[in-house]
């Protein structure tokens, strides 16, 4: 898998919590290993966010992502509470 960063993915990982930033980057190991590890509920969004897909870290924190090539490259787009990341 071959991960890349948005700008916006970095910013927003560095203003999390100390707990917050350990849980994101230990979800990002389980994506790796497995894409659709049952605990992240890998699942693709919908309406305006159409063709991008979100990771469920914790219970309010998610990260979004798109996808080509079955999980081969990988754009993570942001990263924050259900709140912040689904704002329209």
């Amino acid at each position: 898998m071959n991960l890349r960063y948005s700008k916006k993915f970095a910013v927003a990982l560095k203003k999390l919590s100390a707990s917050d930033k350990a849980a994101a980057l230990h979800a990002l190991e389980w994506f790796e290993e497995n894409p659709f590890a049952p605990q992240l509920r890998n699942h693709a969004l919908t309406d305006s966010m159409a063709g991008k897909r979100a990771l469920v870290v914790e219970h309010d924190l998610r990260i979004i992502f798109t996808e080509r090539g079955n999980h081969r490259d990988v754009t993570l787009l942001d990263i924050g509470s259900h709140a912040r990341v689904y704002r329209r």
